[in-house]
């Protein structure tokens, strides 16, 4: 997703380097707390979490498969995640999904 690309980008080195550390601890099948890693409610989407001294940072993905895609990335502001942002997040994933 080069939206969610350019997302990343736009973070803090240190917050792009934590969450690049929990997707490939993912990506070898391990465990991850809930503290770092959990689904949704409600949706068929997951978030990486990361929390900094300049904030808390949500990596939103989804399953394509056996395949975790990142399709969106953001800067938490509210205790729980915006709608609009979850709508968003699952209409990249359809998108992505489509595409493949």
């Amino acid at each position: 997703m080069a939206v969610a690309v350019d997302e990343l980008k736009d973070l803090p080195e240190r917050i792009v380097s934590k969450f690049i550390q929990i997707f490939r601890i993912r990506s070898k099948g391990e465990e991850l707390s809930r503290k770092n890693f959990k689904s949704v409610a409600g949706t068929r989407l997951f978030e990486a979490r990361v929390k900094d001294k300049s904030g808390i940072y949500r990596g939103v993905c989804g399953r394509l498969g056996t395949d975790l895609v990142v399709v969106l990335f953001f800067k938490k502001k509210t205790q729980k995640i915006p709608r609009d942002v979850l709508r968003t997040a699952q209409k990249r994933l359809a998108t992505y999904k489509q595409s493949q």
